[in-house]
């Protein structure tokens, strides 16, 4: 019986009294699922603009904590309009904390990774994340992982290998990166491989729960996680912090928690409708979204390497679709192998 059916044999990730939820696969749900996810990385996307910009003035941890205040208060309130359980169901309690820390040490470590790294080098790096999660899936939640999926994970990984241009693979000829330090680019690029891990591991718990959780639930529970996660560093192991003195600071925080409550919300709702493979794969809008802004507000024209990259992605995200409407997807057959 297979995971999609309730079996009780699924992955040992999550347990709830042997029993899961079913979750809907048509391709309506889909659907659905992937546009959730577009808007997702538009928010997101913004919420980036405002973290690099901030974070001249606030460190990483603070920042984190701060957005994650506001993303509790809120995602609280809807959880009251929805008139939903805001911390869920007590068979379910543990595992949507454990989930939500995943989720809190993956936003930390990419909040830190763009603060210290050229922002090229720490979007590549984090965006393997799509790749782990298409994996862990394949491997945890027997999700279909055929050539679509294959091809589609290739073109995308080139195509941000091309966006992000990152040191390690091109050389120090890149703006704003040959005056970074070595060792705390190395620590960067750790914890940005850190947080990608972590976060493909709460998406794969997140899909495997489905929707024996509110979406909202699981916001709470990540926004609670966070606070505590970076509350602690932030009161008790960084040595600087500094707090908001103006309005304009307030207000760029602000932006920063309410974009990463729409975003997180969005995602949330599209993991539950959708296979957890494509879902990151469209996160890969992300960097779209990105250079589009870099253009509009900054003047930011890409290179013809960078436009190469971003064709790939689309062509890769196109592909996975493709296959998943028309329902080309097969799981690869590992028994040749074994």
């Amino acid at each position: 019986m297979s995971i999609e059916e309730g079996s009780s044999e699924a992955s040992p990730l999550l347990a709830r009294n042997g029993d899961f939820l079913p979750r809907p696969n048509d391709r309506k749900s889909e659907v659905s699922g992937l546009a959730a996810m577009c808007f997702s990385s538009f928010f997101f996307s913004v919420m980036a603009i405002f973290v690099k910009y901030s974070a001249q003035t606030f460190p990483s941890m603070e920042i984190v904590f701060i957005r994650s205040i506001i993303q509790f208060v809120l995602a609280v309130t809807m959880c009251r309009y929805f008139q939903v359980p805001i911390f869920g169901e007590r068979g379910l309690r543990w595992a949507l904390f454990i989930r939500g820390l995943f989720g809190a040490v993956g936003l930390a470590m990419n909040y830190y990774a763009l603060t210290q790294l050229y922002l090229a080098d720490a979007t590549v790096l984090f965006f393997i994340s799509p790749v782990l999660t298409a994996v862990l899936a394949r491997i945890f939640l027997k999700e279909p992982y055929g050539m679509f999926e294959s091809i589609a994970c290739l073109l995308c990984t080139i195509g941000l290998l091309l966006i992000g241009k990152p040191s390690f693979l091109f050389g120090q000829n890149i703006p704003d990166s040959t005056d970074i330090d070595a060792e705390k680019r190395l620590w960067a690029t750790g914890a940005s491989l850190l947080g990608a891990t972590m976060s493909s591991i709460s998406v794969v718990m997140l899909r495997q729960m489905g929707k024996t959780a509110h979406f909202m639930t699981h916001v709470v529970y990540f926004g609670g996680s966070s606070i505590l996660f970076s509350g602690f560093f932030t009161f008790f192991i960084t040595t600087s912090s500094s707090i908001p003195n103006n309005f304009i600071s307030w207000a760029v925080l602000l932006v920063i928690g309410v974009t990463a409550f729409i975003g997180q919300s969005m995602q949330n709702k599209g993991v539950q409708l959708a296979p957890a493979g494509p879902i990151m794969l469209m996160r890969n809008f992300d960097i779209v979204f990105a250079f589009t802004f870099g253009i509009l507000l900054f003047n930011e024209v890409p290179d013809g390497v960078s436009i190469i990259g971003t064709l790939l992605i689309i062509g890769g995200t196109l592909t996975m679709g493709v296959g998943k409407w028309f329902g080309f997807s097969k799981p690869v057959d590992n028994s040749r192998h074994s």
